[in-house]
């Protein structure tokens, strides 16, 4: 199929504002259907240990849906999303509820990027810039907390980033 220059450009601009494929995610972090939690850990450049609740959103209907409608994330607790392969993520906050940290993964496990949006319910696109092969959810101000920065990194006992 063969789309017009407008047809193409607008389908271009859908995509970049669009997190992760555009599919809705089924279920919500709250509810006992979705992943379990397991911990994963952050190993700050002090070589201080964190160890981090997280779900993980698998399928691209989990990735979709994310922490949208929410209402509450405890300290210590956070979701995660694995991309393979390793791409440039864009991230939105439409329908999101409550502020949020949101680490970005390059490939080995190193924090690449810290970003902390607080403007809930908007649709203004953060990019990791970079090809990253996971993002991690926290509370809004958890990662200044604990003290976690560029360079640390974050491990998991099965899933490797």
């Amino acid at each position: 199929m063969r789309l017009s220059i407008p047809a193409f450009i607008f389908v271009i601009a859908l995509a970049a504002i669009m997190p992760l494929g555009g599919q809705a995610r089924a279920q919500s972090f709250t509810q006992a259907e979705t992943l379990g939690q397991t911990p994963l850990q952050i190993i700050t450049l002090g070589g201080k240990t964190h160890e981090i609740k997280a779900r993980f959103a698998l399928t691209p209907k989990q990735q979709q849906r994310g922490l949208m409608w929410e209402t509450d994330l405890p300290q210590g607790t956070g979701m995660i999303f694995p991309m393979t392969p390793p791409r440039i993520a864009r991230f939105w906050m439409r329908n999101t509820l409550i502020p949020l940290d949101m680490l970005f993964i390059a490939p080995g496990g190193m924090i690449v990027k810290i970003t902390t949006r607080r403007d809930t319910g908007s649709e203004n696109v953060t990019s990791s810039g970079v090809p990253v092969s996971a993002v991690l959810e926290l509370p809004a101000g958890e990662a200044a907390r604990l003290k976690i920065g560029i360079g640390d990194m974050v491990r998991h006992k099965v899933m490797r980033f």
